[in-house]
């Protein structure tokens, strides 16, 4: 079984609530275990605790076989564009991640970060954020030709 999730947004106690619930004797009894982990983007930004929920996604990576698409949060962070909605605070502890702590956004070979969208053909899932900056970087229709 898949945990499925996205819209974060640097809340560690949202993230915390979730694997606790999912992770809870109660739902594993009714539904089972879940044996990966797809994250739809939006880990950044409006939140306070951006360090706290990226070095649990890194933690959670290294335990699951992991899909992370890129939400429009997080590219404007990563690609220093303004969204509206974060609070000063918010701000404010975003701006003091160091490059190691955002290790979980993998550097693509032509500069951008992370991926668009991941199709897996054998459960018939497509993975996309609702909000790409750069729709141009969306090669689902790519990939179904």
């Amino acid at each position: 079984m898949d945990l499925i999730f996205s819209d974060i947004h640097a809340d560690f106690s949202a993230l915390n609530t979730i694997l606790n619930l999912t992770n809870s004797v109660h739902f594993t009894k009714r539904y089972g275990k879940y044996s990966r982990i797809i994250n739809l983007g939006d880990l950044l930004e409006r939140g306070t605790n951006p360090k706290q929920v990226l070095e649990k996604m890194n933690e959670l990576s290294e335990n699951y076989p992991m899909i992370s698409v890129m939400g429009n949060h997080d590219e404007s962070y990563l690609y220093g564009k303004n969204l509206e909605g974060s609070s000063l605070e918010s701000i404010a502890k975003h701006r003091v991640l160091e490059e190691k702590e955002l290790d979980f956004f993998t550097k693509n070979s032509d500069g951008t970060f992370g991926i668009q969208e991941d199709v897996d053909k054998k459960n018939g899932l497509v993975c996309v954020h609702g909000g790409p900056l750069d729709p141009k970087k969306n090669h689902v229709r790519e990939v179904w030709k």
